[in-house]
């Protein structure tokens, strides 16, 4: 059984439970894809004592959770091509469950962790991600493992890649930016910006917004990673 194109919106109000999608544990084999979930209470898609299918092309926005959260000695196959915006987490596994893989999903403000495999989870590889903003933006914990972390595209989040002496992956190829920290000061030229080199960034873009705008606009592009300063 595949649940495939549906427009899920969730609205129930004082309810403990909250899944736009529920496998639980007589869903085993059950696929999910190009459904578009908004505003799951706690997760978008849930997979819960049960062996699903590829959970692929998937939308979900403001989980209260997590984007896509298999639990309980779970599995499903390729969980990949997925767009997750907001939550806490966007896919995480716990509990000894696994999947074939984590792959080509774009997770945006994770504010824990984008993609976080906890206590004793499985999983082929975690590739060719983009992942914008919010808390970490890969993390084993407790016994975990991944069996290639690479080419995973990064950028503005706290932390990194983050695996443990009691985890294990092989961690390869992936790029990282994160949002460099920044001081303003008045000079007779103007206000001169500086911020601290980030490894890996080969030139950098000069923001502002003005008294009543509502977003900021690109000004100025540094070339080279060298020069932290602009006029």
């Amino acid at each position: 059984i595949t649940c495939s194109s549906n427009k899920i919106t969730y609205t129930e109000k004082g309810e403990t439970d909250g899944y736009g999608i529920y496998f639980g544990a007589k869903s085993s084999g059950c696929s999910a894809s190009s459904n578009t979930i908004s505003n799951a209470k706690i997760h978008g898609i849930f997979v819960s004592n049960s062996a699903a299918g590829n959970i692929t092309s998937n939308t979900v926005t403001n989980a209260g959770d997590s984007g896509i959260y298999i639990y309980n000695s779970s599995s499903a196959g390729s969980v990949g091509s997925n767009k997750i915006t907001n939550g806490a987490y966007g896919v995480r596994l716990s509990t000894s469950s696994k999947t074939s893989s984590v792959n080509s999903n774009t997770i945006t403000n994770a504010s824990k962790t984008a993609v976080y495999l906890y206590n004793k989870c499985q999983t082929g590889s975690v590739s060719s991600n983009t992942i914008k903003n919010g808390g970490y933006a890969i993390k084993l914990s407790t016994n975990s493992k991944a069996t290639k972390i690479s080419s995973n595209n990064i950028t503005g989040t706290t932390g990194i890649i983050y695996v443990p002496s009691d985890c294990s992956a092989t961690v390869s190829s992936n790029i990282a930016l994160t949002k460099p920290s920044q001081t303003l000061s008045n000079t007779a030229s103007g206000v001169l910006v500086k911020w601290k080199k980030i490894s890996g960034a080969s030139g950098y873009y000069i923001l502002r917004k003005t008294s009543g705008s509502s977003s900021y606009s690109k000004i100025a592009t540094v070339k080279g990673a060298s020069t932290v300063q602009y006029t």
